[in-house]
């Protein structure tokens, strides 16, 4: 018994560290999409209060950039939601407009 004691030690550690490159590598992607919520997730934040609406954050973004809203995306930013609305413009350009969550109001337009 006492000779699979290091065995099962070292196998054990083997594991982990083999799996550790791969939890980095899913966290940092994640962290490069800005961490946006899932449908799921986007409901029970609105629901619960802490965002506005999508359609009152999609008329906030038609009302501060002039085209057709293609994506709606509900992000954290630090402590923070963001909406982050992606428009293609008249003129076949393609914008991005930025709403606080809690509020509704514009952020930053692109």
């Amino acid at each position: 018994m006492n000779f699979f004691r290091p065995i099962c030690t070292k196998a054990i550690w083997l594991v982990c560290l083999l799996a550790f490159p791969q939890v980095l590598a899913q966290q940092a992607s994640a962290q490069v999409q800005g961490a946006c919520l899932s449908s799921e997730q986007m409901r029970e934040a609105i629901f619960a209060g802490h965002a506005v609406p999508a359609t009152a954050a999609t008329r906030a973004a038609r009302d501060a950039s002039a085209g057709d809203v293609v994506r709606v995306r509900l992000c954290r930013d630090n402590d923070n939601l963001i909406y982050r609305i992606t428009m293609l413009q008249r003129d076949g350009r393609v914008g991005h407009v930025t709403i606080d969550g809690s509020s509704g109001k514009v952020s930053d337009v692109r």
